[in-house]
């Protein structure tokens, strides 16, 4: 089950295409609603944060690090999308 925050239905069909044979995709409306979504999310920010911990300790980033600030940074590139940076506050 996928929560569906798009309509164009592009994540259903993508998890489709690499599971077994005769195994069901569902995306919908406040997925999260269902326990495994939920504490899917719950995991999948954990390691996020994790991750965005890491890179900052590793670029000594600040905590509170904005995207103007962010795009200016000599390794950018390393740690961000650099295009949601340039593109941030137009």
């Amino acid at each position: 089950m996928l929560d569906e925050f798009d309509r164009s239905r592009r994540a259903e069909r993508e998890f489709a295409s690499v599971l077994p044979k005769g195994a069901h995709v569902e995306q919908r409306p406040r997925a999260e609603d269902a326990m495994s979504v939920a504490a899917a999310s719950v995991l999948a920010r954990a390691e996020r944060d994790r991750q965005v911990e890491e890179l900052r300790q590793r670029f000594g980033l600040a905590e509170d690090l904005a995207p103007e600030k962010a795009r200016g940074h000599p390794e950018a590139r390393e740690f961000a999308k650099v295009a949601y940076l340039e593109s941030w506050g137009r």
